[in-house]
Formats: C-alpha cells, structure tokens, sequence
C-alpha cells in the first residue's frame, strides 16, 4: 500500500515533467512571422521609377500568389510593384544575387538565360536565392506550384507570370 500511495504522489510530477519536456520539444507556432498592416502601400509601377538602383548586390522580390504580382522590396521593407521586367545594373559588379519570396506554398523555378539550358530549382518555406552574372542578355523565372497550398487556400490555381531579368553592366545616367 505504501508504494501505491508513492506512485499516484509522483504521477503529477511525472506529467509536469512530461509536459514540460512536450511544450519544448514542439516548435512554437508563434516563431512564423505574419505580414503585418503596417508595411507601406504597394507603389504602382513606373516606367524608369521600378528598376533596382544600379551596383544593388541583393535584388529582394516578393511574389505574392494571390494577384501574381511581383514586387521589388527595398531595404526599408518597402514594395514597389514591378512589371515583371526588370533591368538588373551591375556596375563594378560580377554577380548580383535574386533573392525571391512567395507569400504563400511552396515553387519550382525554371531558371533559362538566354534560350539555354533550363536549370530548375525549388524553394524551401517559400524562399530560392539565385545569382546571376551579365554574362548573358536575360534571365526568363517560371514558376510551378509544388504544394497545392495556394492553390487550396484559394479554390483555384495561383498564376505566376514569367520574370525577365535583363543583367546590364552600365549603370544609367543620373538624372
């Protein structure tokens, strides 16, 4: 009787320490960071106003999946809508690195410059970093749903339009 009464005293702390080692061991849902309200207002895009600034060594674009529109983020967390052509300045630079972001699902991108060989990539939580060189005339992205999230989320099929990237070694003339 005496080890009975010994086990039901220890069984909450049994519980408690299970819990405990439960609640640390499962990734807290709190560490996803959702878009806030309090980002600016999407610009409309311009004719010479939505290329990246030239000898810009990252190039942030956020595509969101609902609209299919492509956004260039500047380093305040700012988004300028582009028209999914962009003029890539590099300057002094020999590379530029692309990072892109879906604001939902995850993609396939078909990387192709040039009419090349097409190289395919996939991002992970939404994200793909590419580099590109000026060593050829154009980038074409194409993306592919690969989760179905999207697509669920909105009952139909997200479309993502082609992103040309147009590498330049000469920066424009200041205005």
């Amino acid at each position: 009787m005496n080890i009975t009464i010994k086990n039901t005293h220890n069984l909450p702390r049994r519980l408690a320490l299970l819990g405990l080692f439960a609640a640390l061991a499962v990734p807290a849902v709190s560490t996803a960071a959702p878009l806030t309200s309090d980002q600016p207002t999407p610009i409309a895009a311009g004719d010479d106003d939505d290329d990246p600034p030239c000898e810009t060594a990252v190039i942030a674009l956020e595509i969101d999946v609902t609209t299919g529109d492509v956004y260039i983020v500047d380093p305040t967390g700012g988004l300028t809508l582009t028209d999914n052509s962009l003029n890539i300045y590099f300057g002094t630079l020999s590379q530029v690195l692309i990072d892109i972001e879906y604001t939902s699902g995850n993609w396939e991108i078909d990387v192709t410059p040039d009419d090349e060989t097409t190289e395919t990539y996939q991002t992970r939580g939404g994200t793909l970093r590419y580099y590109i060189t000026d060593d050829y005339d154009e980038y074409v992205l194409s993306s592919t749903e690969l989760t179905g999230a999207a697509s669920t989320m909105m009952n139909m099929t997200p479309f993502i339009p082609d992103i040309i990237l147009q590498p330049d070694k000469d920066c424009p003339p200041s205005t």
